[in-house]
């Protein structure tokens, strides 16, 4: 009777056992959720600045995509900047308003495209930033493929562009090219 007492507990070194045990099992889970954690982070981050750039490409499709042959306001193209005609809203249900559009690269040791607008006749001006954090944009302008045109519109056939973007806390860049085709350019 008296040895069955003694055994109805845990000895000393069993319930070190077990604390061991469960000290492993919650390093390791603590572990697994710390390196989720700066996984989940990490991705977040990274696709900012995609986004922001496709966003950015998306924005001048749909300028590009619209722009016209207009006597006063002349298509012109740099290597970080576009400057063209466009219909411009501020609001999906205001009437458009005939603007000079321009797409601008700013370098600096992170560089910034911008929109900027000036309403045609009366130059008011509206400025926004589309993408921060680009390490370089390029705008090339492809000339009509065949010179045979009904009319010449002065709009070029298409223009690509390349927007290169470092992500935050990433060693490494990241290129995304989108080839624009005009509607009246050498067509």
């Amino acid at each position: 009777m008296a040895a069955a007492g003694r055994r109805a507990g845990f000895s000393l070194i069993e319930l070190l056992v077990v604390c061991a045990i469960l000290a492993v099992v919650i390093t390791a889970i603590g572990a697994c959720l710390a390196g989720g954690i700066r996984v989940w982070d990490a991705a977040r981050r990274f696709h900012v600045g995609e986004s922001d750039a496709i966003l950015a490409l998306e924005h001048m499709r749909r300028d590009l995509g619209g722009t016209f042959i207009f006597g006063e306001i002349p298509f012109e193209a740099g290597r970080e900047h576009l400057s063209f005609p466009g219909i411009v809203r501020e609001s999906a249900s205001e009437a458009g308003k005939l603007a000079t559009i321009v797409y601008k690269f700013n370098r600096g040791t992170l560089g910034t495209l911008t929109r900027e607008t000036t309403e045609y006749p009366d130059g008011r001006v509206h400025s926004e930033l589309l993408l921060s954090d680009a390490l370089d944009i390029q705008f090339n302008v492809i000339a009509p493929e065949s010179q045979l045109r009904l009319a010449n519109t002065g709009l070029p056939a298409r223009v690509e562009i390349d927007i290169v973007i470092q992500e935050q806390g990433q060693d490494q860049s990241m290129k995304l090219s989108r080839s624009i085709s005009l509607p009246a350019g050498g067509r």
